[in-house]
Protein backbone atom coordinates (compact mmCIF):
# COMPACT_ATOMS: atom_id res chain seq x y z
CA UNK A 1 0.00 0.00 0.00
CA UNK A 2 1.05 3.71 -1.01
CA UNK A 3 0.04 7.14 0.08
CA UNK A 4 0.51 9.98 -2.44
CA UNK A 5 -0.35 13.50 -1.07
CA UNK A 6 -1.09 16.42 -3.38
CA UNK A 7 -1.88 14.74 -6.00
CA UNK A 8 -3.83 16.75 -9.08
CA UNK A 9 -6.56 14.24 -9.59
CA UNK A 10 -9.21 15.86 -12.23
CA UNK A 11 -7.52 19.50 -11.75
CA UNK A 12 -7.95 19.28 -8.11
CA UNK A 13 -5.32 18.40 -5.23
CA UNK A 14 -6.22 15.52 -3.54
CA UNK A 15 -4.30 12.17 -1.76
CA UNK A 16 -4.49 8.84 -3.30
CA UNK A 17 -3.98 4.95 -1.68
CA UNK A 18 -3.16 2.24 -4.16
CA UNK A 19 -3.69 -1.03 -2.99
CA UNK A 20 -2.04 -4.15 -5.09
CA UNK A 21 -1.98 -1.75 -8.14
CA UNK A 22 -5.46 -0.19 -8.23
CA UNK A 23 -6.56 3.35 -7.00
CA UNK A 24 -8.49 2.10 -3.41
CA UNK A 25 -9.02 5.24 -1.90
CA UNK A 26 -8.89 8.99 -3.23
CA UNK A 27 -9.81 11.62 -0.99
CA UNK A 28 -8.28 13.23 2.62
CA UNK A 29 -5.97 9.92 4.26
CA UNK A 30 -4.67 10.85 7.47
CA UNK A 31 -1.50 9.03 7.07
CA UNK A 32 1.99 9.98 5.69
CA UNK A 33 3.21 9.90 2.15
CA UNK A 34 4.90 10.72 -0.83
CA UNK A 35 4.36 14.55 -1.60
CA UNK A 36 3.64 14.66 -5.54
CA UNK A 37 3.67 18.44 -4.81
CA UNK A 38 0.40 18.75 -7.69
CA UNK A 39 1.71 16.45 -9.97
CA UNK A 40 -1.33 15.09 -11.89
CA UNK A 41 -1.82 11.53 -11.48
CA UNK A 42 -3.85 9.42 -14.03
CA UNK A 43 -4.31 5.71 -14.87
CA UNK A 44 -2.37 3.58 -16.90
CA UNK A 45 -3.23 4.56 -20.62
CA UNK A 46 -3.71 1.70 -23.37
CA UNK A 47 -2.43 2.07 -26.72
CA UNK A 48 -4.47 -0.03 -29.03
CA UNK A 49 -2.60 0.87 -32.70
CA UNK A 50 1.57 0.69 -32.54
CA UNK A 51 3.58 -0.24 -34.99
CA UNK A 52 6.41 0.73 -32.99
CA UNK A 53 8.67 3.69 -30.93
CA UNK A 54 12.21 4.44 -29.98
CA UNK A 55 13.53 3.65 -34.36
CA UNK A 56 11.91 0.20 -34.01
CA UNK A 57 9.00 -1.10 -35.54
CA UNK A 58 6.92 -4.55 -34.45
CA UNK A 59 8.06 -6.42 -37.14
CA UNK A 60 11.05 -7.69 -34.87
CA UNK A 61 10.28 -9.86 -32.21
CA UNK A 62 12.74 -8.70 -30.36
CA UNK A 63 11.76 -5.24 -30.42
CA UNK A 64 8.66 -5.47 -28.42
CA UNK A 65 10.67 -5.74 -25.16
CA UNK A 66 12.18 -2.38 -25.97
CA UNK A 67 9.18 -0.63 -27.20
CA UNK A 68 6.88 -1.89 -23.98
CA UNK A 69 9.74 -0.28 -21.70
CA UNK A 70 9.69 3.23 -23.76
CA UNK A 71 5.98 3.22 -23.68
CA UNK A 72 5.70 2.11 -20.04
CA UNK A 73 8.06 4.95 -19.03
CA UNK A 74 5.75 7.30 -20.76
CA UNK A 75 2.42 5.86 -18.91
CA UNK A 76 0.96 3.13 -21.36
CA UNK A 77 0.58 0.03 -18.91
CA UNK A 78 -0.75 -2.33 -21.85
CA UNK A 79 -0.81 -1.93 -25.37
CA UNK A 80 -1.38 -3.48 -28.82
CA UNK A 81 1.52 -4.35 -31.27
CA UNK A 82 0.45 -3.94 -34.60
CA UNK A 83 2.17 -5.21 -37.84
CA UNK A 84 3.55 -3.50 -41.31
CA UNK A 85 1.92 -4.36 -44.46
CA UNK A 86 3.72 -7.44 -45.45
CA UNK A 87 2.37 -11.06 -46.38
CA UNK A 88 0.70 -13.17 -43.58
CA UNK A 89 4.13 -15.56 -43.67
CA UNK A 90 5.73 -12.43 -41.76
CA UNK A 91 2.76 -11.38 -39.44
CA UNK A 92 2.61 -15.30 -38.93
CA UNK A 93 6.12 -15.35 -37.51
CA UNK A 94 5.69 -12.04 -35.33
CA UNK A 95 2.34 -12.57 -33.66
CA UNK A 96 3.81 -15.91 -32.74
CA UNK A 97 6.52 -14.53 -30.33
CA UNK A 98 4.02 -11.20 -29.54
CA UNK A 99 2.44 -13.71 -26.64
CA UNK A 100 5.62 -14.52 -24.95
CA UNK A 101 6.22 -10.97 -24.23
CA UNK A 102 5.17 -9.59 -20.79
CA UNK A 103 6.28 -6.09 -20.49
Amino acid sequence: MTVYKNAKVNGKLTDIRIENGKFAEIGKINEDGIDLQGQTVIPGLIDIHTHGAMGVDTMDGENIEKISEYLLKNGITSWLPTTMTVDMEDIKRVTDTIPETKG
